[in-house]
């Protein structure tokens, strides 16, 4: 192909010529060109061509673009080298007029791989034209995931009604605040209120009334320019929205009051698995759903025993679960849960046993760090490769560690805190895997053992722990770029040996030990108020357990609790409080 590519170049042995309608002129191989398209198929060998005619002129296509048709002919392999979003959609177009589909897979990909807030309505539209179910389906999870980003952008406003619809009516429309659904109304109405704002009532269906705060319904909705009382559909929709809110049984049917109050999808389901009860080690899972406040227990256990001081890791669609203790056995094993199929798996044991365990994940790698194998506590360090199912021993860390806590932060892995079989420590290190080394790092204002930390946005947050004494429930941050560590407000509960997430830009804590009794209690911290919000507590108490966020779940249905009449009013109030009009 790269000897007929040059010998096309130089119009050698050519048998016949393409022409753009401004009479460019482009000599080929009619067999290159039939092999490419059924189009061109069709064309050299229509009764028409008979008398096979060398030139045949192609209307409706540029010369650029029909020297792009070309080279594909020529060269597939290395045509995605070609496609910026200068001519994408314009080879888009000219694929589907002359059937070339493995052209169209090449630009779909490239969009795909090149989407943003900024051009993923655009991506959508264009899959919606010419019917790429695959790439629209893409375009529109984007869309669902990031929609109170996309809001700002000038392609929302252009968008239709029916497509506005369609995105507002979307179980999977991913929004903190139902409050955000009617603004987007709003902001798209505002862009061209003569000719939209016949829409409210048809606009208004897409809103979740029932999920809002009570007085921003007052103020923001009831009361605002578009929406007309003496109009009876309007009138309607208010009342039924007002008898949610305010809970008045005035006959009213639940079917309508339902989709009214019925909580949308969470992007992100928290997963905690096993721990202690007491003085049971447990192999119980439950998964908690933020747009309801609820846990559900889960009934697909490890059916291998109960498991604690283990620490999970997220990869893809799979839960891993690393180390830990049973009571009896200290565990080098590890273990696998696919979402998908809800079924558990062995994987490659570690090294060395490893109890009060700390685990981190950089790309596409596990790190387990320290611990406590029976006899001693551990300054060793391994990590797991997901994609061979192979752990390799890395460079030790500069102490003895177990009951530490450790996380990813910006592509290093830190770790604080702990217990070094003979005091309880406040000093932190971090792992650069490029270089195989562990270095030092300012120690925390408090020794912490049995410590949660997290990277939030950046930033080291390390909560609760074991100083020696008593159980704590202060937290302190470490800024990377001060290399100094800042004080935070207390948890409501003293805590250690607990689990910490961040769900939907919220800090999640729960269970532990409190020093008289393992608690089942959630709270959440919300970094921008600086302020602990209590929420719904789990089903079991639990300590040296340990939890996790898997976002964007298939089967999502099998890990919250079902959307019906038993759930009317179960709304979320964990981000009711103040709602900012700031961001719009």
């Amino acid at each position: 192909m790269e000897i007929l590519y040059v010998m096309r170049k130089n119009g050698s042995v050519c048998d016949g010529i393409l022409k753009s309608e401004d009479g460019r002129e482009f000599p080929i191989h009619r067999l290159i060109m039939v092999t490419c398209s059924p189009y061109f198929e069709a064309l050299y060998n229509s009764p028409i061509n008979i008398q096979r005619r060398t030139e045949i002129i192609i209307p409706n296509i540029s010369a650029d673009m029909l020297d792009k048709i070309i080279d594909f002919a020529y060269m597939p392999s290395n045509f995605h080298q070609t496609v910026n979003f200068q001519n994408v959609f314009q080879l888009i177009k000219v694929a589907n007029k002359f059937l070339i589909s493995k052209l169209v897979d090449i630009c779909c990909i490239f969009l795909i791989d090149h989407i943003n807030d900024q051009n993923c309505i655009l991506i959508w539209k264009c899959a919606k034209q010419y019917n790429y179910q695959d790439m629209e389906a893409k375009a529109l999870k984007y869309l669902m995931i990031n929609f109170t980003n996309i809001l700002k952008e000038r392609r929302y406003l252009e968008i239709s009604l029916d497509e506005i619809i369609t995105i507002l009516k979307k179980e999977e429309l991913n929004v903190k605040h139902e409050e955000f659904v009617w603004e987007g109304i709003l902001i798209w109405i505002d862009h061209d209120p003569d000719n939209r704002s016949k829409y409210i009532n048809q606009l208004m269906r897409c809103v979740r009334f029932g999920l809002i705060n009570p007085e921003y319904f007052i103020a923001k909705v009831k009361n605002n320019k578009y929406v007309k009382f003496e109009d009876r559909n309007c009138r309607r929709i208010i009342i039924e929205a007002i008898r949610c809110l305010f809970d008045l049984k005035i006959g009213h049917g639940s079917k309508s009051k339902l989709q009214l109050q019925k909580p949308r999808l969470p992007r992100e389901v928290l997963f905690v698995i096993g721990g202690w009860d007491g003085d049971i080690p447990i192999n119980l899972m439950e998964s908690y759903d933020i747009k309801t406040d609820s846990w559900i227990l889960l009934s697909i256990n490890d059916s291998t025993g109960p498991r604690a001081y283990h620490r999970c890791a997220v990869m893809d669609n799979y839960i891993y679960i690393i180390g830990g203790y049973d009571g009896v056995d200290f565990f080098n094993t590890c273990r696998c849960f696919d979402i998908l199929t809800s079924e558990w798996r062995e994987i490659a044991p570690m090294y060395s046993h490893r109890c009060y365990v700390s685990v981190a994940t950089v790309g596409r790698h596990i790190y387990a760090l320290g611990g406590f194998n029976g006899r001693v506590r551990l300054r060793s360090a391994e990590r797991y490769n997901c994609d061979t199912n192979q752990w390799t021993m890395i460079a030790s860390m500069n102490n003895e560690r177990s009951d530490a806590s450790a996380t990813e932060l910006s592509g290093s892995v830190y770790i604080v805190g702990g217990f070094n079989g003979n005091e309880f420590l406040s000093s932190a290190e971090f792992y650069n895997p490029d270089t195989n080394q562990w270095t030092n790092i300012s120690s925390m204002k408090t020794r912490r053992c049995g410590v949660c930390c997290i990277n939030y946005n950046g930033y080291l947050y390390v909560f609760g722990g074991f100083n020696g004494i008593s159980r704590l429930c202060s937290g302190e941050v470490y800024n990377p770029y001060t290399q100094k560590w800042y004080i935070l407000e207390d948890m409501s509960t003293a805590r250690s040996n607990f689990a910490v997430v961040v769900l939907e830009d919220l800090i999640f804590v729960m269970g532990g030990f409190n020093g008289i009794t393992t608690v089942s209690s959630v709270e959440c911290y919300d970094v921008k108020k600086e302020q602990w919000i209590q929420a719904k507590e789990m089903h079991m108490n639990r300590s040296a357990l340990d939890a996790c966020v898997v976002k964007d779940i298939p089967n999502i249905e099998n890990y919250i609790p079902p959307r019906n009449e038993s759930f009317i009013g179960k709304k979320s109030n964990l981000h009711f409080s103040d709602f900012s009009q700031e961001y719009f």
